[in-house]
């Protein structure tokens, strides 16, 4: 699986001549002939290979699980140790190393990001094309390649 690895601030003439641009920020640029993004790694998927783009949301039951599991085992592995500990001093220092661990990671679960994601199927593999937290950026860019991807549907129509 090969991608072509580029920034996404070209300018229209480095792109070789007129291309209409359907959405432009720092990180993301969709015009009539690419997708291209620069986080978290910079990737340039080109329209006429990018097909079954969707909308793909966190699933809530799955973070649930995973916090609920890495709190179950940090204070399943503090009691092991515990009772393995006979100083008094230990066993209160594990105690408090497992309760502090626990309490980060529900906190870490608490914010973590509620993003969506922009998928599609790229040569054959499926990509994570955009990722976002912010329903506003997340729906520009989401536009933006509904745009494209018409456009070029409607010239293909059209030869």
């Amino acid at each position: 699986m090969v991608y072509e690895s580029q920034a996404c601030h070209h300018s229209v003439e480095e792109m070789g001549g007129a291309v209409r641009t359907y959405y432009r920020s720092a990180d993301v640029l969709i015009t009539d002939e690419v997708f291209a993004v620069r986080e978290p790694v910079p990737m340039r998927f080109r329209l006429e290979r990018l097909g079954d783009a969707q909308v793909v949301t966190d699933d809530v039951r799955v973070a649930h699980l995973l916090a609920a599991c890495g709190m179950a085992l940090t204070l399943l592995s503090a009691a092991v140790a515990v009772s393995w500990l006979d100083d008094v001093l230990d066993r209160v220092t594990v105690s408090m190393l497992g309760a502090v661990s626990a309490v980060a990671i529900a906190v870490r679960w608490r914010n973590r990001s509620r993003g969506v994601e922009l998928r599609a199927i790229y040569g054959g593999d499926e990509v994570r094309l955009f990722r976002s937290a912010d329903p506003a950026i997340f729906g520009a860019v989401r536009q933006g390649l509904a745009r494209a991807l018409e456009n070029r549907a409607d010239v293909a129509d059209r030869a």
